[in-house]
């Protein structure tokens, strides 16, 4: 039977193989909602950064389809601190970037880690590659990420982009700490910044469309 290979030949391996990683990862998005956590807000921001990662990833010279994978579940651990908090109070709403901040010391503070560690180490449990859960667990702090630091700060930038993206500030990734760290990381100027922004927005069809998967 040849329908499989014309179809990844009709559509292309990326767009075949974006839509496996997004069916494939959407089942770890579904548990209860709780904690006051918006899991289809989740579901979005995750795959907004999946698609920012894969343009990062092609300009940095990375593994596109790592990171796009890596994209989808940079924010897994909030699904899993979202279901195991108590008396915690409810997990606050990173929002912006400057919000983001404020969210992980909550977590910390709460818990002794944050959202991106549990990540991480899921991942690990889970054998997923090195370079994988290493780009998840260090995705707030890159330069902790030793030989997979370029990795993390590619997911590291991917999320600050989509942040800013969904909240309408397209000048805050060019004076955030946390976007020239991960520039200076890969090797990049704040050049691509505006395209990478761009390209984004001209795939929200598609991601409109994965995120109704």
């Amino acid at each position: 039977m040849q329908e499989v290979p014309e179809a990844v030949h009709r559509l292309g391996f990326q767009t075949v193989y974006r839509t496996v990683a997004v069916i494939s990862a959407a089942r770890f998005f579904q548990s209860p909602r709780s904690g006051g956590l918006n899991v289809d807000q989740l579901w979005r921001h995750s795959v907004t950064v999946a698609f920012a990662a894969q343009f990062i990833a092609e300009d940095a010279g990375l593994d596109c389809g790592m990171l796009f994978t890596a994209g989808i579940l940079h924010d897994l651990g909030k699904v899993v601190l979202a279901g195991v908090q108590t008396g915690a109070g409810g997990i606050p709403m990173a929002g912006s970037v400057d919000g983001q901040g404020e969210a992980l010391n909550w977590e910390r503070a709460t818990y002794g880690f944050n959202h991106a560690e549990v990540g991480g180490r899921m991942l690990e449990r889970w054998r997923f590659s090195d370079e994988l859960a290493a780009s998840v667990k260090y995705h707030h702090d890159p330069g902790a990420g030793g030989g997979a630091a370029r990795f993390a700060a590619c997911i590291s930038l991917a999320d600050t982009l989509a942040r800013c993206l969904e909240h309408s500030s397209g000048a805050e990734p060019v004076t955030s700490v946390e976007v020239h760290t991960a520039l200076d990381i890969l090797g990049l100027t704040e050049t691509p910044l505006v395209c990478y922004h761009e390209r984004i927005t001209e795939n929200l069809r598609f991601i409109e469309g994965m995120c109704r998967v």
